[in-house]
């Protein structure tokens, strides 16, 4: 779950909608991804669905917990058979899911502040992630090389949709082929990506999201609340800057 907090508004963006925001960018890139690429852009957070039916308290803020707030422990569980959620969907989506754990947890993740058994877990988590990849790989027409480079195009897209969902100022994407990539805002919810990617001259996003004021002390309650509160739509726009 993603949480934009203001203070005074919570929102809660599912994990699976922020993925289904990535494939809408996706399903405009030159050249077109091909179509179990686009499954893979959609599918890359399965790993979080069951947190976020029925998210954590965050204490702190008496609000949803955000994934960002997850501890080492959880995330780790909660990526240990993602891939296999989507493998009855296409097992060449469900390697990209796999990639993008290893992507997430060797690009993202800092070691240097993890302990010694935290380090344990966290190998473990990645060893497991490469026999998912080889199995899988050993059942396709693919090779690890083309599987990779269509990973990093799920990760790049991945951070476009992070940017936009959280409104996170410019920022430089993963480089894609060697491209780099920058996000650049036009306006509150319009920006442009540079070079431009994209075969349109623009398009329109859109994720449904929950908005909630009221704070909670029980974990119960801020279930409850969450069922309860009707869905709104959020959008953005990106075109050619």
């Amino acid at each position: 779950m993603l949480i934009r907090d203001d203070g005074a508004t919570w929102t809660a963006i599912g994990q699976p909608a922020h993925a289904w925001l990535a494939a809408q960018v996706a399903q405009a890139w030159d050249p077109a991804p091909r179509p179990a690429v686009l499954l893979g852009v959609e599918q890359h957070d399965a790993a979080w669905t069951e947190w976020d039916r029925r998210p954590p308290l965050r204490a702190a803020s008496r609000r949803a917990a955000s994934f960002f707030e997850a501890d080492l422990e959880q995330r780790l569980a909660l990526w240990r058979g993602a891939a296999e959620r989507v493998v009855a969907q296409s097992p060449y989506a469900a390697l990209l899911v796999s990639l993008h754990a290893t992507n997430i947890h060797t690009r993202v993740l800092d070691r240097s502040g993890l302990d010694a058994a935290q380090l344990t877990a966290l190998d473990a988590l990645l060893a497991e992630q490469e026999a998912t990849q080889q199995r899988l790989l050993d059942r396709l027409d693919a090779s690890r090389a083309q599987a990779e480079r269509d990973g990093a195009f799920v990760f790049c897209l991945d951070a476009i949709s992070l940017t936009l969902c959280h409104g996170w100022p410019a920022r430089d994407l993963p480089p894609l082929d060697g491209r780099a990539l920058r996000l650049e805002w036009l306006g509150e919810r319009e920006a442009t990506l540079r070079p431009w990617p994209l075969a349109v001259d623009a398009v329109e996003l859109a994720l449904d999201a929950r908005s909630l004021t009221r704070r909670f002390d029980d974990e119960a309650a801020l279930h409850r609340a969450l069922e309860e509160t009707p869905w709104t739509t959020l959008r953005w726009r990106l075109r050619r800057g």
